[in-house]
Parts: C-alpha cells; sequence; structure tokens
C-alpha cells in the first residue's frame, strides 16, 4: 500500500462514526421471496449499523419480497416495472 493512501485509511480509521458518510448497499431482487430473508439476515448481522444503509430495490415482483424486505431495518424502494434500468 502506499504511503498516502495508508495516511488517508489511517485518518478516516480515527474518525467517529458520525463524521463518516454511510456506505450504501443496494440489493435489486425480483420474486426472491425465498432467499430474501436469510440474505438480509446474514448480511445485517454483519455490518455496523452506523456505517451501513442498506436499500432493497423491489423491481416487479409478483410474490412476497417487499413484505419481506420491509420486515428488515432496511430501505425498501419498490416499482411494478420490471426488466433492467
Amino acid at each position: 500500500m502506499s504511503p498516502a493512501i495508508r495516511k488517508n485509511q489511517n485518518a478516516v480509521n480515527t474518525l467517529p462514526a458520525t463524521a463518516i458518510s454511510k456506505i450504501g448497499i443496494v440489493i435489486p431482487a425480483c420474486n426472491e421471496e425465498a432467499c430474501l430473508g436469510t440474505v438480509l439476515e446474514e448480511l445485517l448481522r454483519s455490518l455496523d449499523p452506523g456505517r451501513f444503509v442498506v436499500l432493497v430495490g423491489v423491481n416487479g415482483s409478483s410474490d412476497r419480497t417487499a413484505e419481506i424486505a420491509r420486515r428488515f431495518p432496511v430501505l425498501v424502494a419498490e416499482t411494478a416495472q420490471r426488466g433492467y434500468g
């Protein structure tokens, strides 16, 4: 690791969590009812909530994907439009 990167990394590591912007994790989901709960449980268990925010994008699901996502402390964005983009 270069000295410049190491210096910046050390500076970030010494800042309190409130001084650092949160990192966003986006999970696109369409008809993921069978596995989404397990994925969110494991992901949230491993993250520091002070440093991360999770967004589940539910795109045109015909199952209970959005309902399951809303059971967790995550942001849920839902649209009826299916497909990419």
